[in-house]
This record gives C-alpha cells, sequence and structure tokens, in this order.
C-alpha cells in the first residue's frame, strides 16, 4: 500500500485520539535525518471526543477511515489523480452506535464494523460527506460524556454521522469479534479473533459475509 498509518493518543492528559500517517509514494516531501530520508510524517486530529480503537484504508480512493466507540470517520490523503494533500480532508462520519468492534473496506465500495451479533454495513458510494472543505456537518448535532464533563476543552466534531445501509446478521448472535483480517483467499470473508470476556470463545474463525456471515472453523 502506499500508506502507513496508526492510532494514538494526544491533547490533555492524552484523553484524545490522533491518527499518524506516512504517503509512501508522496516524493515531494520528506523528511531527513544524517542518514536517512523519509515522506513526512503527518497527524490528524478526527476530533471525536474520544481515542480511536481502529483504523482501515481504502487504497484505491485514498481513504483513511477510524473509529471511537460510536462514529467512525474518513479522511482523504490526496486527490485520486495522484496529488497528495498538505493535510488530510475530512469526507465521511458514521453513526455506529452499538457496533463498537474493528473496522474494514470490502470490495464494491462497502464499509463494515462488527457489533455483537451481527455487522453493520456502509455503501460508500451513497453516504453523504463533509463536502469539498471538509466541514460540512453529516447528520443531527453529535454529543458524548467527553464533551459533558471537559466542556469547551474537548475538540468535537458536531456530526452524529449516517446510519449504516444495512446490516449483516451473524449465525452466532454471541459472537463479537474485536480483531478481523481479510481472508486473503476467499474474498468477503474475514478471519476473526475474539475477546472471551465478550464472546466466550477464544476460537479463530472464519467469517464469509457475503453469504450471511455462516462461520467455519
Amino acid at each position: 500500500g502506499s500508506c502507513l498509518a496508526i492510532t494514538s493518543a494526544g491533547g490533555y492528559k492524552q484523553r484524545e485520539a490522533v491518527l499518524t500517517y506516512r504517503v509512501l509514494d508522496d516524493a515531494t516531501s520528506t523528511t531527513s535525518t544524517s542518514n536517512t530520508s523519509a515522506p513526512k510524517l503527518r497527524w490528524i486530529n478526527p476530533k471525536f471526543g474520544d481515542r480511536a480503537y481502529h483504523i482501515s484504508i481504502h487504497e484505491s480512493q485514498k481513504l483513511l477511515f477510524a473509529a471511537d466507540p460510536n462514529r467512525i470517520k474518513s479522511f482523504s490523503w490526496g486527490k485520486l489523480n495522484g496529488e497528495n494533500y498538505q493535510e488530510a480532508l475530512p469526507v465521511h462520519t458514521m453513526n455506529s452506535k452499538s457496533f463498537d468492534g474493528p473496522i474494514s473496506v470490502l470490495s464494491n465500495d462497502r464499509l463494515i464494523r462488527a457489533g455483537k451479533g451481527s455487522v453493520a454495513v456502509w455503501n460508500l458510494s451513497s453516504q453523504p460527506t463533509h463536502g469539498t472543505r471538509g466541514n460540512k456537518k453529516i447528520g443531527k448535532r453529535y454529543t458524548c460524556d467527553a464533551e459533558d464533563f471537559f466542556g469547551d476543552d474537548i475538540d468535537l466534531e458536531p456530526s452524529s454521522g449516517s446510519d449504516p445501509n444495512s446490516k449483516i446478521e451473524l449465525t452466532d448472535v454471541k459472537l463479537s469479534p474485536t480483531i478481523w483480517e481479510a481472508h486473503p483467499s476467499a474474498p468477503g470473508s474475514m478471519i476473526c479473533g475474539f475477546d472471551s470476556t465478550r464472546s466466550q470463545s477464544f476460537s479463530c474463525i472464519s467469517m464469509d459475509l457475503e453469504h450471511g456471515g455462516a462461520l467455519t472453523m
């Protein structure tokens, strides 16, 4: 891929989400030391009001996705013609309340997020965006506990976000994936790991999201 990204924390007492990324094919912007050079390290403040726990990259659309327990946000690191932005542009906000697990991008521009017993699906091509300047609100005004507690000290983007287009009900309603990766040889399937305190399972399971969440060991 052309983008490397991680989630971290920053701000006062490390209580806000920070996304850190490098665009590997950006030859116009590098940082150098005495022995090496590397693409510039960049930061994004997603303004969640909470830390970001999950991340995914949509390489063909130059979109970086990050998620806190209640919302998913995407940021574009460049134009599709190859020109990269100096600062990432906010694009989407999705309302993922009740779905706080990992995220991933499937074929046909579908974003998914795991919850307990089901998976939420957003069709990216039909989602509202924050507009060309990245500041248009999506959905109703969003509030969170952090805003009530910290007041003006918290940097919160006010979009509640767009709801899922559909949901996939899993064959085992108790399953709650806490980590997953796309299956290397089965498109539409995810290899999932579970938190035993939530799913009562230590298994590594393949989940076929193209066929109703069918499970195979």
